[in-house]
């Protein structure tokens, strides 16, 4: 079987590729740059918005998979910017954190509506702290608040019903990355979540019979201590 990941180069997405590639699966790497462990490179054009390449991502999604499905869509795409309301350049990093964050999530739930088997999995990334207040980083907390608001409308969507494709969001309190460890010096790094861990946890939700996987809509914790991690619903 195959699965597309979108954001399939970054530091999160070669994780879920590696998982994908452990357990036999064939991965589609979606993303502005090659990872050369995915079965094949989707490249998105930096200088076109999500919606000037929607209908050209899935015709080569389609020429891929030549009439078969995808098992599967994982999201691990996005970024993170600092800032409050109060800055001259809100406006500039909301519209970044929307392309980064939301558009992305919104294409994987797009190209899932037309490519996923039935009982297949949809896996959006979200933020434990947009769960709450952010108002030192308003345009990222208001991006993966979308996001999982995305998680609960498209479970709910009647395609998604019918076929019974599981949509859930996992919300990480921080993700063990080189970037978060250059911005985030002083942090207590034994919380962190590390990416090929979470990566194995979700892949498993596809690749393994007896992993039960959680209700359709859910948006899961992760919560981590000495790279160990659990979900919390």
């Amino acid at each position: 079987m195959r699965a597309l990941v979108v954001g399939g180069a970054g530091n999160l997405g070669r994780s879920f590729v590696s998982a994908l590639n452990k357990a036999g699966y064939q991965a589609i790497n979606l993303d502005l740059k090659k990872n050369p462990d995915a079965r094949s490179n989707i490249i998105l054009d930096a200088s076109k918005n999500m919606s000037q390449q929607m209908n050209e991502i899935s015709a080569q999604i389609s020429d891929d998979l030549k009439g078969n499905k995808l098992s599967s869509v994982f999201c691990a795409a996005g970024g993170w910017r600092e800032g409050s309301i109060r800055d001259d350049n809100f406006l500039d990093a909301l519209h970044q954190m929307q392309a980064m964050n939301v558009d992305t999530a919104a294409l994987s739930c797009h190209l899932a509506s037309k490519y996923v088997v039935r009982n297949g999995l949809v896996l959006l990334t979200g933020a434990s702290v947009a769960l709450h207040p952010t108002p030192s980083i308003l345009a990222y907390g208001l991006s993966k608040t979308a996001t999982h608001f995305m998680v609960e409308s498209v479970a709910r969507d009647s395609h998604f019903l019918k076929n019974k494709i599981c949509v859930v969001g996992v919300l990480p309190q921080v993700i063990d990355t080189n970037d978060n460890r250059e911005r985030l010096t002083d942090d207590d790094k034994k919380d962190w979540t590390k990416p090929d861990e979470l990566a194995e946890m979700c892949v498993a939700w596809v690749t393994e019979d007896d992993y039960e996987r959680p209700k359709t809509g859910s948006l899961l914790n992760v919560r981590s201590s000495y790279a160990e991690s659990a979900w919390i619903g």
